[in-house]
């Protein structure tokens, strides 16, 4: 090889050399830009990873100058590639939990279904020849959805049909369906949901023939906590249906999730969906708790709120499809399934049942909404299924901090838009996620179990008052235990100030006794 033809590779070397540096350059300041933006980093950490970002800029910029042998060269280059690529990625990561974070917490709207629909024999086949009809509207517990129907029917009838009210969308099934009354009925599709799981051959005896959709502004504040620091709390609410959870349907799961960021430790409490209390969306009136989900997020958050004389910070909602893919996306969890048992598929099929067997074992998300869901197993019921509620929840939890879990992290920030709808503004999550970092402890989950000393009773509801509804009375104890729970997590033992005097250690006007007295009744109700 001539000494022309050394200079010239060693020019384009240098040249390579000087290209690649300003790709890394660039990366460099993009992907520093993009950890600064995502406030996922606490400061200590963010510094000494600028820090790091620089230096090795500084070392490449100075080693395009320096000779070295072509070998190391080599490796120096391959590093800059490897390290751009990386960059890259981590990048694209931070991208996409940025924009879905903002998403998933600003986007707290829901969105309400609602049908036109007639029998399932008549010659009618869209609204139009509803023309002269006689329509039942419910103008009771469903009234804003029954104006916001009434409204779309007269642009397109005009004034030319009458209409009946009712005060319950069951009595009025009954004169459309048995008794021939009527030729439409307006209604909800929740409470048309609600119509096919309780009525016997309802789902098959009608058409539907005309839908609405109409969104609904969330009317609950989040709490401005530094949840980094201080105690909060989350409810979570599950609808029975698939689909997206900015549905409006019956809460089926509900769980009180109370979170402390110092001790690391979460408090879990699940409420019957059957439990009795006062409906806040109905002012009041006494009702299933699984019908407040019939009025958004909002209304349930707000009665257990009223229920309990406390205030819930957040809330996060989620649908039987969430589960699912939630579940599958992480790989599937690790659960022990309290009993053998079968339960019909997302779809209610009966000829499609998933069987689980007694015992730790690994299940997918098809898996994991059977056992959330079952409960008719002899001397299981509603109680067990919320054991195996908080169970899915707390492995769904442990699984989302394991090295699989975060592995996957990337595909399940993308769906989450999907699946969870919450009132969390994305600040305080990234500082959540920030703090946690920033001191990195093992998470410890316990429950407080309800629904087991008040009494089965049926009641009028909201959906059926005309026929009693099986409902869960609560006995005071349990709602005592519950406020004992919120107590002590929410606001822990404070040591701070304390002294002990070695002289008299039971000294009784000493401030630590009041506290001991304190926290013993917080933990220890009677």
């Amino acid at each position: 090889m001539t000494v022309k033809t050394k200079k010239r590779i060693l020019q384009y070397g240098r040249l390579f050399d000087l290209l690649s540096e300003a790709i890394f350059l660039l990366i460099s300041i993009y992907i520093s830009y993009r950890i600064v933006l995502s406030e996922l980093l606490p400061m200590k950490y963010l510094l000494l990873l600028l820090a790091i970002i620089i230096l090795l800029n500084m070392i490449f910029f100075v080693l395009i100058f320096k000779r070295q042998p072509r070998s190391l060269a080599y490796i120096k280059r391959a590093v800059i590639i490897v390290l751009c690529v990386g960059m890259l990625f981590v990048s694209n990561i931070l991208q996409t939990v940025h924009s879905t974070l903002n998403l998933v917490s600003t986007n707290t709207d829901t969105t309400i279904h609602m049908s036109v629909i007639v029998p399932k024999s008549s010659s009618i086949s869209n609204l139009q020849e509803l023309q002269n009809s006689l329509i039942g509207i419910q103008t009771a517990t469903d009234q804003k959805n029954t104006d916001y129907m009434t409204n779309e029917m007269n642009k397109t009838l005009g004034n030319n049909f009458d209409y009946m009210e009712y005060q319950d969308y069951s009595s009025m099934a009954v004169d459309m369906i048995l008794l021939g009354n009527l030729d439409a009925m307006a209604i909800s599709n929740s409470y048309l949901s609600m119509l096919d799981t309780n009525m016997e051959g309802f789902k098959d005896s009608y058409k539907v023939i005309q839908t609405y959709t109409r969104k609904q502004e969330s009317s609950e504040t989040a709490s401005d906590k530094d949840i980094s620091k201080e105690p909060f709390t989350v409810y979570i609410t599950g609808i029975d249906e698939l689909g997206s959870p900015d549905q409006n349907l019956r809460s089926d799961v509900n769980i009180l999730l109370m979170v402390n960021p110092t001790t690391n430790h979460i408090q879990m409490v699940s409420f019957p969906r059957d439990a009795y209390v006062p409906n806040m969306a109905l002012d009041g009136f006494n009702d299933k708790l699984t019908h407040t989900g019939l009025y958004g997020s909002d209304a349930t958050v707000q009665t257990i709120e009223n229920l309990l004389g406390i205030d819930i910070d957040f809330y996060a909602k989620v649908s039987f499809s969430s589960l699912i893919e939630i579940v599958d996306l992480i790989g599937g969890i690790d659960v022990d399934v309290e009993i053998d048992f079968c339960e019909q598929d997302e779809r209610r099929n009966l000829a499609n049942q998933i069987c689980l067997s007694q015992g730790m074992q690994h299940i997918n998300g098809q898996q994991a909404l059977a056992y959330s869901r079952h409960r008719y197993s002899e001397g299981y019921g509603t109680i067990g299924r919320e054991r195996a509620q908080q169970r899915i929840i707390a492995a769904i939890i442990k699984k989302m901090i394991s090295p699989e879990g975060i592995a996957n992290i990337n595909a399940l920030i993308a769906a989450v838009p999907n699946y969870v709808l919450t009132n969390m503004p994305s600040k305080q999550i990234t500082g959540f996620i920030s703090g946690q970092i920033s001191n990195i402890k093992p998470w410890s989950i316990s429950s407080t179990a309800i629904g087991q000393d008040g009494i089965n009773d049926t009641r009028i509801t909201s959906f059926s008052p005309d026929w009693p509804q099986d409902v869960y009375l609560f006995d005071t104890s349990e709602i005592k235990r519950v406020l004992y729970s919120y107590q002590y997590g929410m606001q822990p033992f404070d040591l701070s100030g304390i002294h002990f005097d070695m002289n008299d250690l039971y000294d009784s006007d000493h401030p630590l006794n009041d506290n001991i007295v304190w926290r013993h009744q917080a933990i220890s109700p009677h």
